[in-house]
């Protein structure tokens, strides 16, 4: 198994996409933590002196039309390059996944016509499952 023995912090785990992930890395072995939006669980990573971040970003939000939004995912690209600077001595790596459009409960919570006007912006023709993001999250952490 991949991850046996690893610690794994999932934020969000409760939603469709985190709880993919969760779903993904316990299959691979690994003891998860769930956690909202704080940092203290990823003292985890600190005890085993290695380990991969996988960090997922809304890329829906990092344009120039969407003002404060686009800033604070921004920063949160920068905090990912940052923590892969300075966690690089201790072996862990640092990535960030921007998806676009994911068929979550937010997204099927918006009216028909929005849907179909954003679908048409999404180069594959359909919004991403919750179940690609978490491949892509066991991909960066092989």
């Amino acid at each position: 198994m991949l991850l046996e023995n690893k610690n794994a912090v999932i934020y969000g785990g409760g939603g469709k996409v985190g709880g993919a992930v969760a779903r993904a890395f316990v299959r691979e072995g690994a003891r998860i933590f769930l956690a909202g939006r704080t940092v203290a669980q990823a003292a985890a990573w600190e005890r085993q002196r290695t380990g991969t971040f996988a960090w997922l970003h809304a890329v829906f939000f990092v344009d120039e039309r969407r003002g404060w939004a686009a800033g604070s995912k921004g920063a949160l690209i920068s905090i990912t390059r940052i923590a892969a600077l300075q966690l690089a001595k201790h072996n862990v790596n640092v990535n960030a996944i921007c998806p676009g459009f994911i068929e979550t409960d937010m997204v099927a919570s918006i009216p028909e016509e929005a849907r179909s006007k954003l679908l048409k912006t999404v180069p594959l023709g359909r919004f991403g499952q919750p179940e690609e993001i978490a491949r892509a999250v066991r991909y960066l952490i092989e």
